[in-house]
């Protein structure tokens, strides 16, 4: 199952959506059981839907898999299927919607001392908000991701609220 993934996730790189597609359902279609990282298949599916603008199918995959880590209880897999929602939902325009989940992501992030996950919520909340018009509360934001960037040493992430701010 997991080389059929990985089969998936290289398509989905190499930008062959609809294989990607194919070698996901196949993986799933084995591991019937979608315990453990089922959400991560699911995650897979949800994210190449949405490329391919299948929106209302990766809206349910990812819903799908929300359930799933919640009952599992795994707070880390439900900020990460949270904030993927969440720019599913900023992609179609749904601003609010995507400041709350990433909100919601964020809060998780925080609460499990991740602070690569928390620095990226930052960036996602910030592009939210300045979605919504809210510029000056999306620079706070793109400001509190690079200062949490800075303290774990991650350049890219430093790099990339920088640019942000400068939108």
């Amino acid at each position: 199952v997991a080389i059929m993934t990985n089969q998936g996730s290289a398509c989905y790189a190499r930008g062959e959506y609809r294989h990607a597609i194919q070698w996901n359902e196949q993986a799933g279609a084995l591991g019937q059981d979608l315990a453990g990282d089922g959400y991560f298949l699911l995650g897979n599916l949800a994210l190449v839907h949405a490329m391919l603008g299948h929106t209302v199918i990766a809206e349910n995959l990812y819903t799908e898999a929300l359930v799933l880590v919640k009952s599992a209880g795994d707070l880390r897999a439900e900020s990460s299927v949270l904030g993927d929602m969440g720019l599913l939902h900023y992609d179609q325009g749904r601003y609010d919607s995507a400041y709350t989940l990433h909100q919601q992501a964020l809060s998780l992030s925080r609460a499990l001392g991740d602070h690569y996950a928390e620095g990226d919520d930052l960036i996602n909340l910030g592009l939210a908000l300045q979605a919504l018009g809210q510029i000056d509360a999306a620079a706070a934001s793109f400001q509190d991701a690079y200062c949490v960037a800075a303290s774990i040493g991650n350049r890219q992430g430093m790099a990339y609220a920088l640019g942000n701010q400068g939108r």
